[in-house]
């Protein structure tokens, strides 16, 4: 499989997440493709990133699996807006996802979803066929709730938001910047992406308000999330599939490196694979590596 840009791809209005998965929190917005009878593959995407950031890896597995990315609760009308998102939370939804999918899944995360990932595959050991963390948090392992900084203040932001005054800023705000900021975000955390998506579409998932207030929950509940799955790790093993550990080739430090290093380590059958020519957004400049190892996953003899 050659390397794919996803600024190939070209998404179209009618692409929006279309199916609904009812879920305890409200339905949750998905969008498939391939064969229903087809090994299935669940795509969790990162913090503040939306659907159609895997539209490249989802063209990719469609003649080979069933994938499915979703919209968390709060985004792109799911459900409803969290005050704050605890794991058990995200492993809720997963199961509301996975539901829909005959047998067991490769389960795909990406940055914070990784978190969600890993704490389902130890909870939901049956329906796991394989596991890809895609360029993770790298919170030391063990280590418990992380002070984080960006955690901290998206807690104050949302108790701001309370206030009347702060809340119509903070919306005046998201309608008239969330655009330029969806692109500052990217143009960071890619090797010179470019949105392949009509401005439409963007407009909808970054000038609403909910969203944004979404992804700030997220934000705020990641420290308890980490020490959430410090403890999981201690009670519940990984299940006996292929554990994967993308890291971007071009943005990750040692650090970083040394993390996710250890983090494959907590599977026998854990590896680290360093993907080059991508920063953050790995399935933004490389969907061809996620699909590949995906395909490793589903089927190694090709």
């Amino acid at each position: 499989m050659n390397p794919v840009r996803l600024s190939s791809v070209v998404i179209r209005k009618s692409d929006v997440v279309r199916n609904i998965v009812p879920s305890p929190f409200g339905p949750v917005r998905t969008r498939a493709a391939g064969d229903p009878a087809a090994p299935g593959v669940i795509l969790g995407p990162g913090l503040g990133s939306a659907w159609f950031d895997w539209c490249g890896v989802l063209d990719l597995l469609e003649p080979f699996a069933r994938a499915t990315v979703y919209a968390r609760p709060g985004t792109n009308g799911s459900g409803r807006l969290p005050r704050r998102r605890p794991l058990s939370r995200e492993v809720e939804i997963l199961d509301s996802v996975l539901g829909s999918a005959t047998g067991p899944v490769v389960l795909v995360g990406h940055s914070i979803a990784a978190i969600h990932v890993e704490a389902a595959a130890r909870l939901r050991p049956e329906r796991v066929k394989g596991v890809v963390l895609v360029d993770p948090d790298p919170e030391v392992i063990g280590a418990g709730r992380p002070f984080d900084l960006s955690c901290l203040l998206g807690d104050l932001t949302l108790i701001g938001c309370r206030i009347p005054a702060f809340r119509a800023g903070f919306g005046w705000s998201v309608r008239h910047f969330g655009v330029l900021l969806r692109r500052v975000a990217v143009g960071v955390s890619t090797l010179g992406w470019a949105d392949p998506v009509p401005l439409d579409v963007v407009r909808e998932r970054y000038t609403d308000p909910v969203s944004a207030e979404a992804t700030l929950a997220e934000l705020a509940g990641y420290a308890d999330q980490v020490a959430e799955l410090d403890r999981l790790r201690l009670t519940h093993p990984l299940p006996a599939v292929p554990w994967v550990v993308l890291t971007a080739g071009r943005s990750s430090s040692a650090y970083a490196l040394a993390q996710h290093r250890a983090l494959a380590a907590l599977s026998p059958r854990g590896r680290q694979v360093t993907v080059p020519g991508s920063r953050h957004m790995v399935p933004l400049d490389r969907p061809d590596a996620i699909a590949r190892t995906i395909r490793d996953m589903l089927d190694p003899g090709v």
